[in-house]
Order: C-alpha cells, then structure tokens, then sequence
C-alpha cells in the first residue's frame, strides 16, 4: 500500500496562513499502478485544454459589407479595439500584429498572475478585505470562478470546482448567501432550476 497527495496551488509557489493559495487537493491511496493511474486522470482534469486556431477567412466578405452599411451589424474593426481595451483592463500586454507570408499573425497575452491580482483588487472594492480573509478556501474559488467567468453557479457545478460533496457545496454556497455575497435565485428549495448569482 501506498500514498500519494497531489495538490494543486492558485499561482507559482505554495504560501500560508491568511495567504493560503491551495484550490484542489487529493490524497490516493492503494497500490502504486492504481495510484499512478488514478493520479495521472485527476491532474490531466486539472490542466487547462488549449487550442492553436490555423488561419481562416471570411467566408463572404461582400456580406459583412452588406450587414455592415445597412446597420444591421456594428461597424468593422470594432473588434479591434475592444480587443485592446479589455487587455489593457487587466493589465495585459498589448496585442502583437505580424503579417508572416501575407497572412495575418495576432498574439494575446494571458498573464494568470497579474490577472488573478488584478481580479483580488476588484473583487476587494465590492467586499472589504477583512470579510475575504474569513472565507476558506473553497469559498474563494467559487467566488473567483463566478467572478472571471460570469457564470451562475450550481451545487452541482460548485461540487465540480472543489471536488467536495453536493451536501457541502450546498451549504457553503447558503453561508455565502447570508454573507450577502451571493445572491439565490429560484422559486423553491427544491426547485431543479435553482441557481446562485454575485450580488455585487
């Protein structure tokens, strides 16, 4: 028999106390093939899935025109800009344009550092530091989650997130209700449809 802890830290190094950044924890037990197997499903579930997009084209671009000067769509290279605008928000670097072999080469930064502070800041405007500093850490990915994404949450998804128990999802999602951080939406506590929201 053997034992293996995988743990999965918010950032590039692990810290402690009120800093403490762990957001996914498992221990497996049992003989070393099943752990290595077990081990290897659970940490790809972790790794974030990236796609390199080939280049494409308009498929009608006399139809973008179209859609365009009967104002059926909003003016082109609106996208640009905003592109421009969101990163410069999160403080990202800005865009790199390139025209290899006369095709057209856009490169965005992601920095998951400066973005997850970026994120702490905003979300401290709305609740004050020392309320975040007595949610656990469960509670903070829940809320960091909806936060970056937009997204409503779920016992169900919340269970996704933090690998905990519907039972715990639920109450911990209630806590944040009564925190006012959260706000619940549905008709009854056994409506199917129910569903969380940020109240800020």
């Amino acid at each position: 028999m053997a034992r293996l802890r995988v743990i999965k830290y918010d950032g590039m190094y692990p810290k402690v106390g009120i800093e403490i950044n762990i957001i996914k924890e498992k221990t497996f037990d049992g003989a070393i093939p099943n752990i290595i197997r077990e081990a290897r499903e659970f940490i790809n579930a972790q790794l974030r899935d990236f796609q390199f997009l080939t280049q494409r084209y308009s498929r009608n671009p006399r139809i973008a025109r179209i859609l365009c000067e009967f104002g059926w769509v909003k003016e082109m290279n609106e996208g640009v800009k905003r592109i421009y605008s969101e990163m410069e928000k999160v403080f990202l670097n800005k865009p790199q344009y390139s025209e290899p072999n006369n095709n057209v080469l856009l490169v965005l930064e992601n920095n998951v550092i400066n973005r997850n502070i970026r994120t702490g800041d905003q979300i401290e405007r709305v609740i004050s530091k020392v309320e975040l500093d007595k949610l656990n850490i469960d509670e903070m990915a829940v809320l960091y989650y909806m936060y970056n994404s937009g997204e409503n949450m779920t016992t169900k998804r919340a269970s996704e997130l933090t690998t905990r128990g519907t039972t715990f999802c639920r109450k911990m999602l209630k806590n944040l209700e009564r925190k006012k951080i959260l706000k619940w939406i549905g008709t009854s506590m056994n409506d199917s449809k129910q569903y969380y929201v940020l109240n800020f």
